[in-house]
């Protein structure tokens, strides 16, 4: 399991976002609250690991930060599911917002 809490020593770095968009219509997504969803790309360092490039669902304004930035996020939650291709398990990780650490 990831333990992202901030006692796990995991640091983020920022490496970018895009808004999230329909893979039809190619529309932006929004939640049912109006708010845009961003897919904020990053390199996750854990003391016990090898880094990792995750993706963070977080919704509201573009997150306005430069890729190589030490970043927290507020509300992040990682939610399990298993992958239909892999059989594996895995997490889609969101968060209620992301700023400069």
């Amino acid at each position: 399991m990831f333990n992202c809490t901030p006692s796990a020593g995991v640091v983020f770095i920022f490496g970018g976002s895009r808004e999230e968009t329909d893979f039809e219509t190619k529309a932006p997504k929004s939640t049912a609250e109006g708010l845009a969803i961003w897919r904020v790309q990053l390199v996750a360092f854990r003391p016990d690991r090898q880094p990792e490039t995750l993706t963070v669902k977080v919704f509201g304004d573009e997150p306005k930060l430069s890729p190589g930035t030490l970043v927290q996020f507020s509300g992040l939650a990682a939610v399990p599911y298993t992958d239909s291709k892999s059989n594996r398990q895995a997490f889609s990780f969101s968060a209620s917002a992301v700023k400069a650490a």
